[in-house]
């Protein structure tokens, strides 16, 4: 916490004009707690009370503990990212250094995380443990408590299924209204 306070300094100055002299003299000090207020920090506190390597998702950043960084190897300046790769079905969010699009990591380990991407990895949670990826080097998958999300999109498809759900009759409509197209209207 911090106290907020307001500080009035007085000074006489006296000037020379002959010699252009200049002489100051404080006359008055004055401290005003009257607007006193009292704010808690919002700086995250770094939990380093684990071996565990880490990340903490803050509002627009997040940081890692000293045991991520030195299981990553990562380096201040570095550009982190975070990704998201399919693992046994699950989407998983993944850390990883990326020079061309990544986000700073400071010296107090701490990137800038904001906007969707902030929100985006909301979604899986708060608090992350780092663990090596079983098959990419220098790629890091992030495990919280929430359930990972299940991929879509990709399930195996019955074709006999598709068959009862379509009518025939409505695929011939549909070959029957094409237009042909004057190709003349592309450029090669």
């Amino acid at each position: 916490m911090f106290e907020e306070f307001t500080i009035a300094l007085k000074y006489q100055v006296k000037v020379d004009t002959d010699t252009g002299e200049m002489t100051t003299k404080c006359i008055s000090r004055k401290i005003d707690k009257s607007n006193f207020e009292v704010s808690e920090n919002k700086k995250t506190i770094i939990k380093n009370d684990t071996s565990e390597p880490m990340l903490y998702l803050d509002s627009n950043k997040f940081t890692l503990n000293q045991s991520a960084i030195n299981l990553t190897g990562f380096n201040p300046e570095n550009k982190i990212t975070i990704e998201y790769g399919n693992i046994d079905g699950n989407i998983i969010p993944l850390i990883k250094i990326d020079e061309k699009s990544g986000n700073r990591l400071t010296k107090s380990h701490t990137v800038s995380y904001r906007g969707n991407k902030n929100k985006t990895l909301s979604e899986y949670g708060s608090e992350f443990k780092l663990e090596k990826h079983p098959e990419l080097d220098n790629i890091f998958i992030l495990k919280s408590d929430k359930e990972p999300i299940k991929e879509t999109g990709n399930e195996d498809v019955n074709l006999n299924d598709l068959e009862e759900l379509i009518e025939p009759d409505s695929l011939n409509s549909v070959v029957n209204d094409t237009t042909e197209v004057n190709n003349n209207l592309f450029q090669f």
